[in-house]
C-alpha cells in the first residue's frame, strides 16, 4: 500500500504516478516528431517540381502549350529556371509522371502498397516474405 494521498496525480483510474506522467509526456515527444515528418514531406513535394519540370513541359508542349523558349534551348535550362519559365505546366505535370525522375511520396507509398499487396506474403516475390527474411 502506498502513501500517496487520493489526490495524487494519476490515483483513482488505475493508474500509478509513472504510467500518469509517461501519459502526460506523450503529446510533447510525438508533436515535435510529427513536425518533423511533415517538414521532409513538404520538403520532398517541393523538390519534385523542379526535378520533373523538364517532362511535365515536354508533356504540356505535346499537348498544345506554346512556350517563348523553344525546346532546344530549354535542354540546358535547369529545373528551377524551367519552373520560373512555366510554373502552371511545371506544377500540373510534376506528381503525375508515370516514370518521374523523383516521385512524389504518394506515388512512392501506393508502389510499395501494391508491391506488397500484389504477392501473396508467402511468395518470393512479395516484400513482406523478404521483410520476414530480413
Amino acid at each position: 500500500m502506498t502513501d500517496a494521498p487520493i489526490s495524487a496525480s494519476g490515483a483513482g483510474i488505475g493508474r500509478g504516478v509513472r504510467a500518469s506522467r509517461a501519459v502526460r509526456r506523450v503529446p510533447h515527444v510525438v508533436g515535435p516528431v510529427l513536425t518533423v515528418v511533415a517538414a521532409i514531406l513538404a520538403l520532398w513535394y517541393l523538390a519534385c517540381v523542379p526535378m520533373n519540370a523538364a517532362a511535365s513541359i515536354t508533356d504540356a508542349e505535346r499537348a498544345g502549350a506554346n512556350f517563348a523558349v523553344p525546346a532546344s534551348e530549354r535542354r540546358d535550362m535547369s529545373g528551377l529556371a524551367l519552373t520560373a519559365l512555366a510554373p502552371g505546366a511545371a506544377f500540373a505535370g510534376a506528381f503525375a509522371q508515370d516514370r518521374p525522375r523523383l516521385p512524389a511520396p504518394h506515388q512512392v507509398a501506393v508502389e510499395i502498397w501494391e508491391t506488397a499487396a500484389r504477392e501473396a506474403p508467402t511468395s518470393r516475390r512479395s516484400l513482406v516474405f523478404h521483410a520476414g527474411i530480413t
